[in-house]
């Protein structure tokens, strides 16, 4: 749990309660884990060719829906829709439907997207309580394949890069990845300052290419701010990892983060926000983060932590905590409440 070594003050604590808000989705339990579905349907190049030359492979407003997504990584259809309204608001004369914002249009048009083999779906369920009682929640989420992005370039003339067999990640990791997109989602979404969404892929000396879950470019005050969304749900799969590798996938997720902080450095100012699964996994990747980059200040001052829970209330409170330098504590630092200097 958080020690007050760790934190201090109300506005702290209430972000570090927010973490555990009953209203989150993207939770990590053997409900989730064994009820976890793929969906999916393979159409053979030719035949969708075939679905082009009929005018059956898909709208404008489509390919706008297959965007939503790969900008996402993986979304739900609540994300989705706040990308749509997002971009028609920037933009109002693009063809994009209003039905498709809307829940049945929209729900109408994935599903004809996963017929044609365009999409990827996950379904899971879990129970949490609703005014008291326990309740059964389902979840869908998308992914796109490398036909959509085909489709997105061509039709949009847009470059889209996936991480090609996301689908096959452990649940934890799937679910890890959306709770990251959903707040970068709802970031973008309430940001004046945003500018355009970025390829989420990079490409480093030390470690090469590495995917993140969300990737955007901010504008503030004539800056430009490359931040990325990374998920932070630490969970030891003891069926399909020694403690080793799990040790050693913990350490290249820190690694992620310091090498982007890094490599975009060279376009403007890179920061990272993280979104974690719980308070224990703040405590740990707040503390080895600190200690991995021998308390550089200039990469602890750009990096920002906070949890999908911190997204799904009412408050107008603060969302994020930072680092800050704290000497008499035993830690030697602090986490606050802040702003990201992005927004």
């Amino acid at each position: 749990m958080i020690t007050e070594e760790l934190l201090y003050g109300g506005e702290e604590q209430g972000i570090v309660e927010g973490i555990a808000s009953p209203m989150r989705c993207f939770l990590v339990n053997d409900d989730v884990k064994e009820s976890m579905i793929h969906k999916f349907n393979y159409i053979y190049k030719e035949k969708q060719l075939l679905l082009y030359a009929n005018g059956e492979s898909g709208t404008i407003s489509d390919c706008y829906i297959l965007l939503a997504i790969s900008s996402m990584g993986v979304a739900t259809k609540e994300m989705i829709k706040l990308f749509l309204k997002k971009v028609t608001t920037d933009s109002p004369d693009l063809s994009i439907v209003d039905a498709d914002m809307d829940d049945s249009g929209l729900t109408s048009r994935l599903k004809y997207l996963l017929k044609i083999g365009y999409i990827y779906a996950f379904n899971y369920q879990f129970k949490r309580m609703i005014n008291g009682k326990p309740a059964s929640t389902a979840i869908t989420l998308y992914s796109v394949v490398n036909c959509a992005c085909e489709m997105i370039g061509q039709r949009l003339q847009r470059k889209v890069v996936i991480n090609e067999g996301f689908q096959h990640k452990i649940a934890s990791e799937i679910v890890g990845w959306v709770a990251a997109s959903y707040v970068g989602m709802n970031v973008i979404a309430n940001s004046t300052t945003f500018d355009s969404y970025l390829e989420r892929v990079c490409k480093t000396k030390h470690m090469g290419t590495f995917f993140l879950p969300m990737e955007a470019k901010f504008e503030k005050d004539d800056v430009f701010y490359y931040v990325a969304f990374k998920s932070a749900f630490f969970e030891w799969n003891k069926a399909s990892q020694s403690k080793k590798d799990y040790e050693e996938w913990c350490e290249r997720q820190l690694y992620i983060i310091k090498n982007y902080l890094n490599c975009r450095t060279t376009k403007g100012v890179a920061e990272c926000v993280v979104v974690v699964r719980d308070s224990e996994d703040l405590e740990f990747v707040s503390k080895m983060f600190r200690l991995l980059i021998n308390k550089d200040e200039n990469l602890l001052s750009r990096v920002f932590f906070t949890s999908e829970g911190n997204f799904r209330g009412t408050s107008d409170g603060p969302k994020f905590l930072t680092y800050v330098n704290a000497p008499k504590t035993e830690e030697g630092y602090q986490l606050i409440a802040a702003t990201p200097h992005f927004l």
